[in-house]
């Protein structure tokens, strides 16, 4: 059991504990906080002398691993949550899936109004050129490869390519 002096109450409940003589909780092992309402979030089975973490879990930090860390994309709004920003997701705001990614920058591109549309139109010229050039380049060293052992021509390349 782990001891935890808090001040003296006859109506404290302990969650995950029992309170001693002094009405103070003693925690199980797992658990930390005045009233043993925290869970620990400790990495492996180790734990030094008193219960206490040595590592906690990704995601955890505290001397008990009893507290969440949002890391730089998120603020804690309680000792077990987080609130994210803005693409990010996920228990500890680690996650960027690429829906909410889209869903974030269409929003901001929407927000700006005729300066957003102006905005997305030469990176839509800029991706159909670089896909173009790829495209060009791939068709260039597969005749190039093809060239050493047939007689074919890049246009036959670019056909079989494109699956015609």
């Amino acid at each position: 059991m782990v001891y935890i002096s808090a001040a003296p109450s006859h109506n404290l409940q302990c969650y995950h504990g029992k309170k001693n003589r002094d009405g103070d909780c003693e925690c199980e092992p797992e658990f930390a906080g005045q009233l043993c309402e925290r869970k620990k979030h400790c990495a492996g089975f180790e734990r030094h002398f008193n219960y206490s973490c040595i590592t906690c879990e990704t995601g955890w930090t505290g001397q008990e691993c009893d507290f969440i860390d949002c890391g730089t994309h998120g603020i804690p709004t309680s000792a077990i949550e987080c609130q994210c920003t803005a693409p990010y997701s996920g228990p500890i705001c680690d996650k960027l899936k690429t829906t909410d990614v889209y869903l974030y920058y269409n929003s901001k591109i929407y927000s700006m109004g005729p300066i957003g549309v102006l905005s997305i139109v030469p990176m839509i010229i800029i991706l159909l050129g670089c896909k173009h050039l790829a495209e060009k380049r791939q068709v260039y060293r597969v005749t190039k490869a093809l060239k050493k052992d047939h007689d074919i021509e890049p246009s036959q390349v670019r056909s079989f390519l494109k699956g015609y």
